[in-house]
């Protein structure tokens, strides 16, 4: 949870110990605005517990997809040097152009490279045996290329939930602090000076727990200048 919203949180918490002590003696509104901000509390602290489990999850699931790319790569590449030396024999076919080894790290260009060597390749299995490949290196090939695949699907599913858990977090805080504002007329009519039920602890508390830290100016900038 970013420190911004967690200072927003902690000021939820003592709204919520406020409306503990004097609470029962606001109008049935402003009871319904106190438990949606208890509420909306509990999710938020529910969003971050969650995403600090994902975020070890999306962790996890980046060094995953390494791994399986790199051995999606490293096969691939033994697979090419294979074909570069089979060429240098005379009396064998020259093969080496129908396997390019791709540039850079970006998987779809090996996934596809990984299903060309696998179709060129075929033909010319024994070759790549006698020349040291494993009996079942285009079973391997295929094996590696699906988990390469799904394992960036897992990472970009974990990517996708952390992001929907900050974007909740985020609605929840704005929609809890219009509560709170909204909040703060039926307590000044029940508490305030001008009051029949004027009670100057309970207001000046309220004024305290109330206190809301201004949104930076960049999250404003954000949200079109407006602050919640």
């Amino acid at each position: 949870m970013k420190d911004f919203l967690r200072r927003r949180v902690n000021a939820f918490d003592v709204v919520i110990v406020w409306g503990g002590n004097w609470g029962d003696q606001l109008t049935a509104k402003g009871q319904q605005k106190l438990a949606t901000i208890a509420a909306n509390t509990t999710r938020i602290k529910q969003l971050d517990s969650q995403q600090a489990g994902g975020g070890n999850s999306a962790h996890g699931a980046v060094g995953a997809s390494n791994r399986a790319f790199e051995a999606l790569r490293k096969l691939i590449k033994r697979i090419h040097d294979t074909a570069d030396s089979i060429d240098f024999d005379d009396e064998l076919p020259d093969i080496a152009d129908d396997f390019p080894l791709p540039a850079g790290r970006n998987l779809q260009t090996w996934l596809t490279a990984a299903t060309t060597y696998a179709q060129k390749a075929a033909p010319h299995t024994q070759l790549f045996i006698d020349y040291g490949m494993e009996a079942n290196f285009l079973t391997k090939l295929s094996t590696v290329a699906q988990q390469a695949n799904d394992a960036e699907d897992h990472q970009d599913a974990g990517d996708q939930s952390s992001s929907g858990a900050t974007k909740e977090m985020d609605r929840l805080t704005r929609i809890t602090v219009r509560e709170l504002r909204s909040l703060r007329s039926i307590v000044n009519n029940i508490f305030g000076p001008d009051a029949e039920t004027a009670d100057a602890d309970a207001l000046q508390q309220w004024v305290t727990a109330s206190h809301i830290e201004a949104e930076p100016e960049h999250a404003q900038n954000a949200q079109g200048g407006q602050t919640p």
